[in-house]
């Protein structure tokens, strides 16, 4: 039987309109499902941002007011009541981690993580890293050795921080597994284009037949391993998910009642420098606490946050002038009218009415605050949050909860570059 096929002004047949009819849907089918995980993306950034601003917030106060008090600098604590002080920033310190740890798992799986490469000296990497492990290891009753080969180049550009934050991952968990013996970091080149840091303990081990489950989120390799020392399970799974970001892997070797060995790899470009090997006895002096004083400065603090106002306020009384503060950015502006002299602002981003960032646009408009020093001191940590504050007005940016350190640094730094125009005019 001969099929009859009913033609169109346009030249197709049924058989072609019924196919571009089945193509236009598939297309259409698909722009939605686009736009709604675009939508999808989205409110879970919205969402990661806006949990990571109300953990970061009260963790900013109670870890700032528990250093104050852990450093007892008016000496009119007693040692177990500074101790309870010193107790309290630890065991805030250990939320900030498990905050961290969620909102970078959060991050990853959303494919809103990126790798930012930079030069660095591996040498001076291996002494940070010494720095921070051998007194906890030592607390410990462990030997800490850190051994450099000599194949290494002496510098490597990569993501240095995602390298150091893996590492301090398997370097935590070697401490927490690991009773007696030792702990090993080695920085190996086994070939022209990778770098290999391997973490190695002598602690419990690892079952052959649990060594991938070990990586999956909030999983240990025992269930009462948890209970027995604590940890959520998120370190090794972050770990990968970073080697595998930035174009590496990570390998674990590891017997029951045996010790482990957890190996970094990673891609690097064939590039000889000098070579160094640091001595088996080199132990580096530890960081001298960071002292920062002006009493010629006044600081503006903008926040909405009365806990953090007054946080920031006790760190920062006695090592400036004068600090001022401000609860909303209304308030900012008609401070800086009242106080023209004002050196440097802090300043918060998520305020009601007039958020920090038009806080930031409204002040760098008006030209006697084009040179302002202002500091976006925030609670968003999204990737894409410091490039909003600087674009915004910010002369920097540092995420809450802030380090005492790092803050007198800043101001240190900022103080270093205002002198120097002063000297310039």
């Amino acid at each position: 039987m001969t099929k009859t096929l009913v033609t169109w002004q346009t030249g197709h047949d049924m058989d072609d309109m019924d196919d571009m009819d089945a193509m236009a849907t598939v297309i259409q089918d698909l722009r939605e499902k686009l736009h709604a995980q675009e939508t999808l993306n989205r409110r879970q950034s919205e969402f990661l941002a806006n949990l990571s601003h109300e953990l970061r917030n009260p963790l900013n106060s109670l870890l700032v007011l528990a250093r104050l008090l852990a450093s007892n600098e008016e000496g009119n604590l007693t040692t177990a009541q500074a101790g309870t002080a010193h107790v309290i920033h630890e065991s805030g310190l250990d939320l900030l981690r498990i905050v961290n740890d969620i909102l970078d798992l959060a991050r990853m799986e959303a494919g809103r993580m990126e790798v930012c490469l930079e030069e660095k000296s591996v040498n001076d990497f291996c002494c940070a890293i010494e720095q921070m492990f051998r007194p906890v290891a030592e607390l410990k009753g462990l030997i800490f050795n850190m051994e450099l080969a000599k194949e290494v180049p002496s510098s490597v550009r990569s993501d240095w921080v995602k390298i150091e934050q893996v590492i301090r991952n398997l370097l935590s968990n070697a401490l927490k597994f690991t009773l007696e013996g030792h702990i090993t970091v080695r920085v190996t080149q086994p070939d022209s284009d990778c770098l290999a840091i391997t973490v190695a303990d002598t602690g419990i081990g690892i079952p052959a037949d649990l060594h991938e489950q070990i990586f999956e989120a909030f999983r240990q390799a025992d269930g009462s391993t948890s209970r027995k020392y604590g940890g959520t399970g998120l370190g090794l799974s972050i770990s990968r998910h970073l080697a595998s970001l930035m174009g590496g892997t990570i390998q674990v070797d590891s017997i029951e009642g045996n010790g482990s060995s957890f190996t970094l790899f990673l891609p690097v470009p064939a590039r000889r420098g000098m070579e160094h090997s640091p001595s088996t006895d080199h132990h580096p002096e530890p960081a001298s606490p960071f002292i920062f004083m002006d009493p010629s400065m006044g600081i503006l603090i903008v926040d909405d946050d009365r806990r953090n106002l007054f946080a920031l306020k006790q760190m920062l009384n006695d090592k400036v002038g004068l600090v001022l503060t401000a609860s909303s950015g209304q308030q900012a502006l008609a401070m800086l009218d009242e106080y023209p002299d004002i050196d440097l602002v802090l300043m918060d981003i998520m305020m009601p009415e007039m958020d920090g960032f038009a806080t930031m646009q409204k002040i760098r408009a008006q030209p006697r605050f084009k040179r302002l020093p202002i500091m976006a001191l925030t609670a968003r940590v999204m990737p894409e949050d410091r490039d909003r504050c600087l674009q915004a007005g910010a002369s920097a940016y540092l995420a809450k909860p802030v380090q005492t350190d790092k803050l007198m640094a800043a101001l240190a730094s900022w103080v270093g570059n205002m002198n120097n125009i002063e000297k310039t005019i």
